[in-house]
Parts: structure tokens; sequence; C-alpha cells
């Protein structure tokens, strides 16, 4: 850490992650998913997702079976949505930038999906998210007379404390999936497709102390 900076200037930048959710790609739901709310068990149904999510794959059967949703498109891309954000299927090469680069916060389960026929598609993990970042210490205002995509929406920007995260690449708060600026930049420059970033600055102040950044060498 160069002298001469202050606490503000060297903390780290976030990015929220999210597919784009495009109409035209891939949509699949998990086999074990819909067979749950068929049986009316609608809290399995439930945690079946989120434990994907989070990586907590005790009694488990792996591959998991996923098949494509008849109702959205055929067009195949890096990140696939299942209907319960943030559990994402992505593709080899995704997987595989994120290994070759050393991405800390997520693993990758076996999954075997299938198209609309029926037929094997080969090429998609799993994806899981093993990082944490604790809570937010104070959740963002809005003006609610002003339509959600209006920028000027936002009245007083919430906070979040660095002290609460792991170190990780990629690490989750609450439902949300937050990358570091080193890895935004990667999937940008290898032209990850179907992702969406946004900079949570933009709604929150990160705060930390300077022994925490001295301890992940911010």
């Amino acid at each position: 850490m160069k002298r001469g900076k202050t606490d503000k200037q060297c903390i780290p930048e976030f990015y929220d992650f999210t597919s784009r959710g495009y109409l035209t790609t891939v949509r699949a739901g998990s086999i074990l998913f819909d067979d749950a709310i068929n049986n009316h068990e609608y809290g399995l149904n439930r945690d079946i997702h989120d434990n994907m999510i989070v990586g907590q794959y005790e009694g488990y059967e792996f591959p998991i079976e996923f098949k494509q949703d008849k109702e959205y498109g055929s067009r195949l891309r890096d990140v696939l949505d299942t209907g319960y954000p943030p559990a994402y299927l992505i593709s080899d090469r995704f997987r595989d930038l994120l290994t070759e680069y050393n991405v800390t916060g997520w693993k990758t389960y076996p999954i075997r999906l299938y198209d609309k026929k029926g037929n094997l598609i080969n090429g998609y993990n799993g994806l899981s998210f093993t990082g944490r970042g604790g809570d937010f210490d104070a959740w963002p205002e809005y003006n609610e007379d002003i339509p959600w995509y209006e920028k000027d929406r936002l009245t007083k920007k919430g906070i979040y404390n660095i002290n609460n995260w792991d170190g990780s690449d990629i690490f989750m708060i609450r439902r949300a999936v937050l990358m570091t600026e080193r890895v935004m930049k990667l999937i940008k420059k290898n032209k990850i497709d179907a992702v969406y970033f946004e900079k949570l600055s933009d709604e929150y102040d990160i705060i930390g102390t300077e022994e925490y950044m001295q301890k992940h060498r911010l």
C-alpha cells in the first residue's frame, strides 16, 4: 500500500453480478425442483436451489438434472438462468477462465442438461458461491414517487463495511452476488456473455479500517 492514501482511496470497488436474463437464451429448471413442486413440497423446492447457490451439497446425488424451459429461447450463452436467481448454470469456458486466474469464492457442481426434446447439452456446470460478505450496515433510501429505473430515485446511500467481507473474489451478501473489480474486468475482457454488472458504490458507501485493508493487501 502506498503511503499517503486515505482509507477511502484504498477501499476496493465491488460489482453486483447478475444474468441479463435474455428471453432468447436457454433457461433450464432443475428436475428435482419440478418434482418437489409436483409433490406439493414447497419448502423442499426452495431448499434445493438455496443449497446449490451456497454450495451445500450434503444429501444430494450428482449430477443434478436440468431441462430446458419450453417457454424461453434456444441460444446457449456463458450464463444460463434457472428461474431462481442467483442459481445459474455456466459454460465450461466461464468455469475454466475463473480457474485459470485463481478466482476465489466459487465452485461448480456436475449437472446433466437436456434440451426441449430431451437431448443432452454438454459443456455446462452448476455454479455455487462460497465467498461471504456478511450483511449491509444500512440500506439505501429511495424516493418512491420516482420510477425505479431513474438514477435520481436514490435519496440516501446505504452502508457496507468491508470488515464483514472474507476477502474472496466472489462473495454473497444475502442473495446478492458481488465480485471484485479484477474479476469484473476479467469477465468483460474475455467477452463472457449474458452478464450484467452494477457498481456497488453507486448505492452504498463502502467503509473499512486500515488494519483490514493491510491484512488483505488492498
